[in-house]
């Protein structure tokens, strides 16, 4: 049994080790490219830790479109970072329940209109999408805004999972510039039996 164990600490040692070394950019290697990023798409942050957080994010995005490039077996296409670059996608998706990708597949050579006529979402800050993490908090402004009154607790919490899709909603409109934001008073309303399940 030791001996399996042993084998399996070494080849998981291994395995770091190689992933680590396969990692073309890191922090100290990726500064030039991140600057002119951040330049490009008039980037700022709020404080060196948040700024810290967006350019590991960078780093890891840039080996995935690196990776992709080397071993892609298309000759006519390439990946290249978006402006979407220094963010985690799997955060993205938990936070504000929509998808991105922080790169694009670009022809080579060529003008790329159809990746700029595809690249119409909304910059993606905590201002301008409601982040799912603070559902009860703006579920709670929304009821004193609203002046609902619901006092069954089973029925509130209907009413909590229907807004809570409405927030899902608006965001993934928003982020396809198909839609604002702003929430009515239908945002928390069942119209139909189940209508509260995404």
């Amino acid at each position: 049994m030791g001996t399996i164990i042993t084998m399996l600490r070494t080849v998981l040692t291994l395995t770091f080790l190689i992933h680590n070394l396969e990692a073309l950019y890191n922090f100290a290697n990726a500064t030039q490219k991140y600057i002119d990023y951040k330049i490009k798409y008039k980037k700022s942050y709020d404080n060196i830790e948040v700024e810290k957080s967006h350019y590991m994010n960078f780093i890891d995005n840039l080996n995935t479109i690196t990776a992709l490039n080397e071993n892609s077996t298309d000759n006519i296409t390439i990946y290249v970072l978006n402006k979407y670059a220094d963010l985690d996608p799997a955060e993205v998706r938990h936070r504000y329940s929509i998808n991105l990708k922080p790169y694009s597949k670009v022809n080579k050579g060529g003008d790329n209109k159809e990746l700029l006529r595809s690249d119409n979402g909304i910059e993606i800050t905590n201002t301008n999408l409601y982040d799912l993490n603070d559902a009860d908090e703006l579920y709670e402004r929304y009821v004193t805004k609203h002046r609902r009154n619901i006092t069954k607790e089973r029925d509130r919490l209907i009413h909590y999972y229907r807004f809570v899709k409405t927030l899902v909603e608006k965001n993934r409109n928003a982020f396809e510039g198909k839609g604002n934001l702003a929430l009515n008073d239908k945002a928390d309303a069942v119209k139909r039996k189940d209508d509260f399940f995404y």
